[in-house]
């Protein structure tokens, strides 16, 4: 359980419940809010042989005390050392929030948003790398295509290791 809270803010208190796989890697994600007892959402997380997270589905509390499938979103991966891999254990509470994906042993190459409603595909994040002689990342470039806007907007972060 991760608990998030905003004093002095009208934001309710949150925890993050998860459910873990014989490995110790979270399979179920759900969204509490802890004043109103609510669970908003269960996010259902699925892994590749090499530990990536290839695809994650969000459930939604519908209003009746049942949930149904919103929406998923998939990845895709190089087949190269992810620097963070053998120091996702540092990033324990991280790695279960929005950018959870980071952690594999491989690094991300595409993010893909499907709405489930009219299983209309968006890709939202396309990643490229630069690699060193060791085959590590020197520089990712991301552009992300956010849903429902015509712009992009790319980001470079560059690895530096010592």
């Amino acid at each position: 359980m991760v608990r998030w809270e905003y004093p002095g803010t009208t934001i309710h208190p949150v925890e993050h419940w998860f459910g873990l796989d014989a490995e110790g890697r979270a399979i179920v994600d759900s969204f509490y809010d802890i004043d109103t007892k609510i669970v908003y959402y269960i996010d259902s997380i699925e892994y590749d042989q090499n530990d990536n997270i290839t695809k994650t589905k969000r459930f939604s509390d519908n209003g009746s005390g049942t949930f149904t499938l919103n929406n998923q979103v998939e990845f895709t991966y190089d087949q190269k050392i992810n620097p963070f891999y053998q120091q996702r254990s540092l990033f324990h509470h991280t790695k279960f929030a929005f950018d959870y994906f980071f952690f594999g042993k491989n690094n991300p190459l595409t993010k893909t948003y499907v709405d489930t409603s009219n299983n209309v595909r968006n890709l939202n994040e396309l990643y490229t790398y630069q690699y060193n002689s060791d085959g590590l990342p020197a520089k990712r470039t991301l552009v992300t295509y956010p849903m429902g806007n015509p712009n992009w907007y790319a980001y470079n972060v560059e690895y530096r290791y010592e």
